[in-house]
């Protein structure tokens, strides 16, 4: 990647700072590279253990690689470090039900809940739970709000479709990371 020589020479100028190795376990996060994210964010760790990033991560690499009892602990601490961060709360939740920790992953979505009563994440986890659970009154109310609140996903993707297929110059506008060539032109 681009940015790779840039966070290396960040980390050769400031090998005391925790933040060029977690800019160096995001970008290992970003290619895929789980053991690079687990071996930056310790880095980072033990010059900033009480930086939530690293944890984060780490949590949301082992998670990607559906290592999902070796992500629990990071995800746990960064919680109590943060924790009022809805994106936090809905990993956590989701990771407490993938470990057979019910009650834990209600708990998580309740507490998510009382952050952002819309969070379509916290319906969804609160109804898998709640049928885990065998309470079916419960998930059946949480299905109905998980339903209320959730992005229609399918109508997203046939609005971008019909913008792409109007303005094929412009289609990779929605993308959230893209480029553009610039080219020169002669002054008008």
């Amino acid at each position: 990647s681009a940015a790779g020589p840039s966070i290396d020479r960040a980390q050769t100028l400031a090998p005391k700072r925790a933040e060029p190795a977690i800019a160096a376990a995001r970008l290992a996060l970003a290619l895929g590279r789980t053991e690079d994210v687990l071996q930056y964010g310790a880095k980072a760790e033990a010059l900033r253990p009480d930086h939530p990033a690293h944890l984060w991560l780490r949590g949301q690499a082992l998670y990607r690689s559906y290592r999902f009892a070796e992500a629990r602990p990071y995800l746990e601490r960064a919680a109590r470090l943060l924790p009022q961060d809805p994106n936090l709360l809905a990993l956590l939740a989701r990771v407490r039900g993938l470990v057979g920790e019910p009650q834990a992953a209600l708990a998580a979505a309740d507490r998510l809940l009382a952050i952002d009563p819309e969070s379509e994440d916290a319906h969804h986890q609160r109804m898998l739970t709640l049928r885990e659970l065998g309470r079916r009154d419960e998930s059946d109310d949480a299905e109905r709000r998980y339903l209320y609140f959730r992005r229609p996903v399918e109508l997203d993707q046939e609005l971008r479709q019909r913008f792409r297929v109007l303005d094929p110059g412009r289609a990779q506008e929605d993308a959230l990371a893209h480029t553009h060539e610039l080219r020169l032109t002669t002054a008008r």
